[in-house]
């Protein structure tokens, strides 16, 4: 559809352009059908690519209103995967699971004493490295999200798994973490 009316009118062609109503647009915008859904979609894809780049490269940023941590040193595997989709896809999964988990840390934390927090996340970010490395199949990343819990997460659950087969969880020397309270 060209965005016109093509009609007959007693024999007359006629073509009417055809234009959206203030009333047709609140519609289309109501229901998600206009071009600032694909903009917002643009741009969560471009800010997921974004944590994606940064995670693969050894650093991931977290900011909370009380607390800033910075981890540098991650080694991140690259992903398995049966298609450039599905990688990219992945990728933004991952890098976004690990940003949540750790912010979600964080949230918790804020209820500790510093001294506290300081003390245990080297030993969750050697955890995350560690689930890192293991984990570089591109099928665990999209598989897990789907079954895991909206508000915990695919990192989330394999950390209370963890947790409750009481997995050891150490610090990795390799690892560099910064924290800071504004």
């Amino acid at each position: 559809m060209d965005g016109t009316l093509h009609a007959t009118v007693l024999g007359v062609d006629e073509v009417v352009p055809r234009t959206t109503g203030p009333m047709l647009q609140a519609l289309e915008e109501r229901f998600g059908i206009t071009s600032a859904r694909a903009e917002r979609a643009a741009q969560r894809r471009e800010a997921a690519d974004q944590l994606a780049d940064q995670l693969e490269a050894g650093c991931v940023h977290v900011v909370l209103p009380h607390v800033v941590l910075i981890v540098e040193g991650l080694e991140v595997p690259p992903l398995q995967a049966v298609s450039d989709k599905q990688l990219a896809y992945a990728r933004a999964v991952r890098a976004t699971a690990v940003h949540g988990f750790l912010s979600a840390m964080l949230a918790r934390g804020a209820k500790l004493p510093r001294s506290n927090v300081e003390e245990q996340m080297p030993m969750v970010a050697g955890w995350v490295q560690s689930h890192l490395r293991a984990e570089t199949e591109s099928r665990f990343w999209l598989d897990g999200q789907a079954r895991a819990a909206p508000d915990i997460g695919v990192l989330s659950e394999a950390f209370r798994e963890a947790r409750t087969a009481k997995v050891e969880r150490s610090a990795d020397p390799l690892v560099h973490i910064d924290l800071a309270w504004p």
